[in-house]
Formats: structure tokens, C-alpha cells, sequence
């Protein structure tokens, strides 16, 4: 396990890196160790990709994408027909809530 805390003080130290601002992985102890070490004056930004990576992990997204183009692939009327059933879902959607909107403030 790499100790994070010793590996930025020696970038700071050994090789005199003048640290204007940081982006990490979102790796808690990378984090703890960037605050320790550089203080809070280093402004500290979080990688949005893994940040997607992660949502789309969570939420599942290859397993739901290729769900969706196999049920694409598989339909009786082909892909434009769901894509318009999902048109008109999203629609309704949209009416339901400038309903709720108009009556339920």
C-alpha cells in the first residue's frame, strides 16, 4: 500500500515542485494526504471524469445501454418505433409536471 502522505512531501520537497493546484482521482487518503502535506491554501479539484465513471457505475450504465440496444434490436417494429414511444413518455412527463406546477405550488 502506498503511503501517500510521505510520496507528496517528497514531490514537494526533493524536487521543489511549486504546487499551484491539485486534481485527484477521488481517492479519500490522496485527499487527507494533499491537505496535510500542502495544506488547504492548494486550491483542490476532484477528475470529473472518474467522477462520471463513478455515476455510471453506480447507476449501472453499461449493463442499462446494452439492455436497451439489445430491446432495440429485438423489437417488432424496429428502433424509431420505441424511440418515439419514449418521445411521447417524455412528453407526458412534461405535461404532468407543468400540471403540478400550475395546482400544486
Amino acid at each position: 500500500m502506498m503511503n501517500f502522505s510521505s510520496a507528496v512531501a517528497d514531490i514537494k520537497s526533493h524536487l521543489k515542485y511549486p504546487f499551484r493546484s491539485v486534481i485527484t482521482d477521488l481517492d479519500f487518503m490522496l485527499e487527507k494526504s494533499i491537505k496535510t502535506v500542502l495544506n488547504s491554501d492548494i486550491p483542490h479539484q476532484k477528475c470529473l471524469k472518474h467522477m462520471i465513471e463513478n455515476v455510471k457505475r453506480i447507476l449501472n450504465y453499461s449493463s442499462t445501454k446494452a439492455q436497451y440496444n439489445k430491446l432495440m434490436r429485438m423489437h417488432p417494429f424496429g428502433k424509431k418505433h420505441v424511440e418515439n414511444r419514449i418521445v411521447i413518455s417524455q412528453e407526458k412527463a412534461e405535461q404532468l409536471e407543468a400540471i403540478e406546477d400550475k395546482y400544486f405550488v
